[in-house]
């Protein structure tokens, strides 16, 4: 009996362990639970969304309201066959008036969406590719960083700047 009880104890705690953890990749329903997690007042929902299938992916828009006018997208990709968000990219337009401070708040709850990055990490991030700087926006050009297991694609052109994390 004693062992019965001691192998019920051991087998309620590993089931409770494997219960509070996550294994896997990402999906867009995650994503859009932990993009809406991570900032309250941004939020992602189906109204401002399209989503289009493609043969191996689906691709999903999101729009969301500039406070300063104009819109930003986000525009996330999750493939078919195993239903993995593979990048998600922040378009800001050079035609609006930029917020950087906006462009902030979405970079920094996009990629807590993609990897459950820290707040305070994803801030140094944006530091360090000079997203806080406006000039950025300005110059064209490409530039490709890595941090840790994300790596991150800024590309400027006349139509406006591209923010990828893949």
């Amino acid at each position: 009996m004693r062992r019965v009880k001691t192998f019920i104890c051991v087998a309620l705690i590993i089931l409770t362990l494997q219960a509070c953890s996550f294994v896997g990749e990402t999906d867009y329903a995650m994503f859009e639970e932990r993009f809406n997690k991570a900032n309250k007042e941004i939020q992602l929902v189906n109204s401002n969304v399209i989503s289009e299938n493609f043969e191996k992916s689906t691709k999903y828009n999101c729009f969301f309201d500039a406070e300063n006018g104009g819109k930003y997208m986000m525009t996330i990709y999750e493939k078919n066959d195993s239903n993995i968000i593979t990048s998600c990219t922040l378009c800001v337009l050079s035609s609006i008036n930029l917020d950087i401070n906006s462009v902030k708040e979405l970079f920094c709850s996009m990629i807590f969406a993609y990897s459950q990055t820290d707040r305070e990490i994803s801030e140094k991030i944006f530091n360090e590719l000079k997203l806080n700087e406006e000039n950025t926006y300005k110059r064209n050009g490409n530039t490709t960083a890595e941090f840790d297991n994300l790596k991150i694609n800024i590309i400027v052109n006349g139509a406006g700047t591209a923010i990828t994390i893949c």
